[in-house]
């Protein structure tokens, strides 16, 4: 425990974490992965004409490329961290985690990937999600449940919840592999309480663990 309290404590310096970002192995770069999520995403929602928001899109705009491709009438990211700059018709923001910098009903659409585990702020940044979508607007969202710190060992997929939440902070808040912890069911109520309305709900189990590790929503703004 003590390493990782160090660590996460050297990660609070902004020069520091700022140097670490060159080497943290982000999303968004991989075309091949983009192909299917792209695919998944639009089945319930067409993208032609549409403003499209992006969540966390990490170190490249294979997505981005993808929905302009397709004909949307707007593509922007938003991230915590400063991953990417503009690239032609694409521009991603930096924000604080707490509040998007976009107008109330920016968007038609918002895309997250492995993203919303990571929200150190969840029940804010979904009524802000909810702020910039335009009624009727359509959330698609991939929410990785797992402990970042194991990802190649299932047996310890669920290792972060062992700790107290006071524990977990200390060893991780600043770190990028921190995640909420947050379960489907919290998820859920959040969705609820900021009047979506589920699409459809697609939770993935381990074999192993006999609990959900992930789930794809689809969630449309009231």
């Amino acid at each position: 425990m003590i390493r990782e309290v160090l660590q996460n404590l050297l990660m609070g310096i902004r020069p520091l974490s700022r140097l670490a970002l060159r080497f943290h192995r982000g999303m968004g770069e991989e075309t091949g992965p983009a192909e299917d999520i792209f695919r998944r995403f639009t089945v319930s929602a067409p993208v032609a004409g549409k403003r499209v928001l992006e969540i966390g899109p990490g170190k490249g705009w294979a997505l981005g490329k993808l929905a302009l491709q397709a004909g949307v009438s707007g593509y922007t990211g938003a991230d915590v961290a400063p991953y990417l700059g503009s690239e032609g018709a694409l521009a991603c923001h930096l924000f604080d985690g707490r509040r998007l910098p976009f107008p109330d009903a920016s968007f038609d659409l918002v895309w997250s990937v492995a993203a919303f585990e990571h929200f150190r702020h969840p029940r804010e940044m979904i009524l802000e999600i909810q702020r910039v979508l335009c009624p009727g607007g359509i959330l698609f969202c991939d929410v990785d449940l797992r402990d970042h710190y194991h990802l190649a060992q299932e047996a310890l997929w669920l290792d972060c919840l062992r700790h107290p939440e006071w524990q977990w902070r200390l060893m991780t808040w600043y770190r990028s592999g921190y995640v909420n912890r947050l379960r489907l069911p919290d998820w859920e109520a959040m969705f609820h309480q900021a009047a979506f309305e589920a699409v459809s709900l697609k939770p993935y189990e381990s074999a192993l663990l006999g609990q959900v590790i992930s789930f794809e929503a689809v969630m449309r703004r009231a």
